[in-house]
């Protein structure tokens, strides 16, 4: 019996490696804003939406349309092992940092006050990594970013404290209907058609057109009724 699997001479090729940089305030790679630090244990990059069901009376199960986006939640999550005082500052948001002492400082001094000026959110914080294969990185960004973790250090014998901080995005109130996220995925080389079949009445340009689809006239009947292939340009 053939092996069934997913591999292809391009696998190999599309595999997202290593542990990534965090980079606070990127805006492309020429101007790729301040690295945060040194990560321990990766970084993870989420998009979750709250997705609603519109309940309607006859409905026997999920039925196509029935859907809206009620809520997205956009973070990122990373264990930051580099603790400067600008990382310590950055997870809480809303402070700041001043000289300790005032008169010849050895330390920077790190305080807050119960208020989250805007000027506290950061345009942009962005996870960047690399595909195999690729000479170009991958870059998930957010927008309009704030820490909401809030802090906790724990220092033991024999090992060294990590700080996990969760970066979250937030909506800009000029554009509520535009995600705080995008995905900077490098350009690679896909199929110009993806091939299906589909059954029909025998009436396959009809089929192609509800599919999106160009149709072949390869096509081939059973006893059941038509079934014909639809050329399907990838989006």
């Amino acid at each position: 019996m053939t092996r069934q699997h997913g591999i292809t001479d391009k696998t190999y090729s599309n595999i997202l490696i290593d542990a990534g940089q965090l980079r606070i305030g990127y805006i492309d790679e020429e101007n790729p804003g301040a690295l945060l630090g040194a990560t321990r244990g990766g970084s993870v990059f989420a998009i979750e939406p709250e997705i609603r069901s519109m309940p309607v009376d006859g409905a026997k199960g999920d039925v196509m349309g029935d859907k809206r986006i009620a809520r997205v939640n956009a973070t990122i999550t990373a264990n930051v092992i580099e603790l400067s005082a600008w990382v310590l500052a950055l997870s809480l948001t809303g402070s700041a940092r001043t000289d300790y002492p005032a008169e010849t400082p050895t330390h920077d001094q790190i305080k807050r006050f119960l208020t989250i000026a805007l000027s506290k959110y950061r345009s942009t914080v962005a996870l960047v990594g690399e595909i195999s294969g690729s000479g170009e990185p991958v870059v998930c960004i957010l927008e309009n970013v704030i820490g909401t973790k809030g802090l906790s250090l724990t220092l033991a014998e024999n090992d060294e404290a990590t700080l996990q901080m969760v970066f979250t995005a937030h909506f800009d109130p000029a554009t509520m209907d535009a995600e705080p996220w995008e995905i900077r995925s490098p350009k690679q080389e896909t199929p110009d058609e993806l091939i299906a079949w589909y059954k029909g009445d025998g009436n396959a340009n009809d089929s192609a057109d509800s599919h999106d689809a160009t149709f072949d006239d390869s096509y081939q009947t059973d006893e059941d009724g038509t079934w014909f292939e639809l050329k399907v340009s990838p989006s």
